[in-house]
């Protein structure tokens, strides 16, 4: 009988959502009350995510705050609950739960990613930058910051902005 990580690959694999459905099923029947903790990590994150791709995406969010209690430092469980609520208007709240994950993380770019998309959502578009500046800093090979920055010197009509970003761009 396949084992509750092979189960879950398998749903992780699956090109249709009722077959990745039933693969979550039987790693569900097969997980048992004394599962490892990993083990229950990775069925919580597949049952949040399926949940959060369906009709109800508000449902994943207790499975989410179930694996950040096992793991409060989980990426995918910080980016899926911060998805959520962020869908279902509670921006402030989203962008919460990752400035509590970078007070832990400061340096984690993903979370630098989600935060300076969390503080763009609510306008706050001089820290959105500073935290871009800070990802750029730290992923200096993600192209994107870069030509972002370039799109808004030029909207702006700032001249020499563009040409330091398109310069630091060429250096890459």
């Amino acid at each position: 009988a396949p084992s509750v990580p092979r189960l879950l690959l398998a749903s992780e694999l699956s090109e249709d959502r009722n077959a990745r459905a039933r693969w979550i099923q039987q790693a569900t029947e097969r997980l048992g009350p004394n599962a490892r903790a990993e083990e229950r990590l990775r069925w919580l994150l597949a049952r949040a995510e399926h949940l959060e791709d369906g009709l109800s995406p508000r449902e994943a969010l207790p499975l989410y705050q179930q694996a950040l209690e096992l793991d409060p430092d989980n990426i995918d469980a910080i980016a899926g609950a911060a998805r959520v609520l962020s869908a279902a208007g509670l921006e402030r709240s989203a962008l919460g739960l990752v400035e509590r994950a970078r007070e832990r993380q400061p340096h984690g770019v993903t979370l630098l990613n989600l935060y300076a998309s969390g503080l763009e959502a609510l306008g706050r578009t001089r820290e959105a930058e500073a935290a871009r500046d800070l990802y750029s800093a730290l992923r200096f090979d993600d192209h994107g910051p870069l030509v972002a920055r370039i799109d808004l010197g030029l909207a702006r009509r700032e001249p020499d902005q563009v040409r330091h970003w398109y310069e630091r761009l060429l250096a890459l």
